[in-house]
């Protein structure tokens, strides 16, 4: 891309220029592997996400039982 810029402190391609440069993709079985890769990920992201959010709701619960003295914790052997 450096070669074919123009311009001398910031140099821009132009929309004639990039129309004409051949961009290599992979086979079209290479990019579904690929896409159902990144599903799975995005997948795995949004169960972890939601099981943060679970795990925030219920320290909330906790804590505010523990605040309002609603639950009580005995230390030691007692």
């Amino acid at each position: 891309m450096k070669s074919i810029a123009v311009g001398g402190t910031m140099p821009s391609i132009n929309t004639n220029i990039l129309s004409n440069v051949i961009v290599p993709l992979p086979s079209m079985e290479k990019q579904k592997a690929i896409a159902s890769l990144l599903e799975t990920w995005d997948t795995a992201i949004e169960k972890t996400k939601a099981l943060a959010e679970q795990y925030r709701i219920q320290k909330r619960g906790l804590m505010q039982k523990l605040l309002t003295g609603k639950w009580r914790i005995q230390l030691g052997d007692n």
